[in-house]
């Protein structure tokens, strides 16, 4: 049953870091340095998934620590901490394999 739980808040934590390195890459990086992203090349497509696979473990282990940060909450503010944990590991993760491969 705890097997469970772990896998519920990674999950979490992977589509909150999901979530973030998409609103990174087609919202924030863009309109900050005024260069338009897409998904038109396969160059663009391979870097968004490197950069997806590099930000996974961060995320899970993101949203692991977040589901066992609070416990007397329940379940709804245990998933939401999952979730924030998870956003927190996963950005600067984000911005640094983003601007390494050249997004």
């Amino acid at each position: 049953m705890a097997f469970q739980h772990y896998l519920r808040f990674a999950g979490i934590g992977w589509l909150s870091g999901i979530f973030w390195i998409m609103f990174l890459a087609f919202v924030i990086l863009p309109n900050t340095f005024g260069s338009s992203s897409s998904l038109s090349t396969p160059a663009d497509q391979l870097t968004l998934g490197l950069a997806l696979l590099i930000i996974t473990p961060e995320a899970l282990l993101g949203g692991i620590i977040g589901g066992r940060i609070m416990r007397e909450g329940g379940t709804t503010s245990q998933a939401l901490m999952a979730a924030v944990i998870g956003a927190v590991f996963t950005i600067p993760v984000a911005c640094i394999s983003l601007w390494y491969l050249g997004w």
